[in-house]
């Protein structure tokens, strides 16, 4: 079977920096990826009733005038609903991230400093002490201390001296912080280090690169993109199903994300064919992603910012309840369990740290 997966996110990204008053993504704290894969049999045909749908509301919309999710429209959240009830009519697959920008930073912090003995050895058996202790390290560490992971993070792989300065790291990681859990690991991270255990090419995550060539880290839109199409393509699909994947048109990560695509060939992961970027004006399903992702980016940051609920987003969550039910949350535990409760979803387990 032939199916075509659009995507598209919400919120900048970049390298995290912390700055005199605060993070540079302190306005955008979250970061959001979404994605629908339907058949491409079906595509011309969802087409033309997602521009009938617009119409019911603005004869020019997706047309002569682009849908996006930043813009206040009256008729907003009616037509979230009703685009995501008739997407379901035709069996659309749906997969959303939204990750704590923050909170990524942390996860990292976690696997390659106060995890490392998993590094060498990987355990499945400690993935949710993993997530749990993640939560706590928020919880715990200043600021400060994750601007000083994140330069960690900026030096070449190659660099020889890395061991060293993830000592040093540590070291000064456990003058700041009190809470005996946290500092055991440190401890044993400092210990596992000295011994030279960790390959030197293992030490740093995942480097990527713009289009320009700068060298990027600790990026939710990388992780976010390989997990959306991974997790659809394994958990939806099966081997001998062939997907297109078409992304709104990327000014900084079009190579890299190009070039995640081959990897997953490498993985054994053979069906997703290639990415094409197209532009949001001249899309129309490019559009439904986008108003898809934005918007449900913003509800979840309502819920989990304020003690209750409106009424008005608590029937929206009942409207949605498809989406969010198809979402993965990177963020602490009490951020998952809120936003999940409160719309009536039994939690489950986050993207594990890595």
């Amino acid at each position: 079977m032939d199916y075509v997966m659009y995507l598209d996110e919400s919120g900048n990204t970049g390298n995290p920096r912390l700055k005199k008053n605060g993070w540079n993504f302190r306005e955008q704290p979250n970061y959001g990826l979404g994605a629908i894969c339907i058949k491409r049999s079906n595509e011309k045909e969802i087409k033309n009733k997602i521009l009938n749908l617009f119409a019911k509301y603005d004869k020019e919309l997706g047309q002569g005038k682009e849908l996006k999710s930043t813009t206040d429209y009256w008729f907003n959240n009616e037509l979230f609903c009703e685009l995501i009830e008739l997407l379901e009519r035709h069996n659309t697959i749906f997969y959303f991230d939204i990750i704590s920008k923050r909170f990524n930073i942390v996860k990292y912090l976690v696997h390659y400093c106060l995890y490392p003995d998993s590094i060498i050895n990987f355990d499945h058996s400690i993935r949710e002490e993993k997530v749990n202790f993640a939560t706590l390290v928020s919880n715990n560490i200043e600021d400060e201390s994750l601007q000083e992971f994140i330069e960690l993070c900026q030096l070449e792989t190659a660099y020889e001296g890395l061991r060293v300065k993830y000592i040093e790291f540590l070291t000064n990681l456990k003058n700041n912080v009190t809470e005996d859990s946290i500092v055991n690991r440190i401890e044993k991270g400092i210990s596992i280090f000295k011994d030279n255990e960790v390959p030197l090419e293992k030490l740093l995550p995942i480097e990527d690169y713009t289009n320009k060539g700068r060298l990027m880290r600790l990026l939710p839109n990388i992780d976010s993109f390989n997990n959306v199409f991974v997790s659809v393509a394994r958990l939806r699909l099966s081997p001998s199903d062939n997907v297109i994947l078409y992304h709104d048109i990327q000014e900084q990560f079009g190579k890299s994300y190009e070039r995640w695509i081959s990897e997953t060939f490498k993985m054994g992961l053979k069906n997703i064919k290639k990415i094409e970027f197209l532009k949001s004006d001249e899309s129309i399903l490019i559009q439904a992603i986008d108003f898809l992702v934005g918007n449900l980016v913003s509800l979840y940051q309502r819920t989990i910012i304020n003690n209750s609920l409106t009424r008005n987003d608590r029937q929206l969550g009942k409207r949605v309840n498809r989406l969010i039910y198809n979402t993965n949350i990177v963020s602490t535990k009490y951020d998952q369990e809120k936003f999940f409760s409160s719309h009536g979803i039994k939690y489950g387990k986050t993207t594990i740290p890595k």
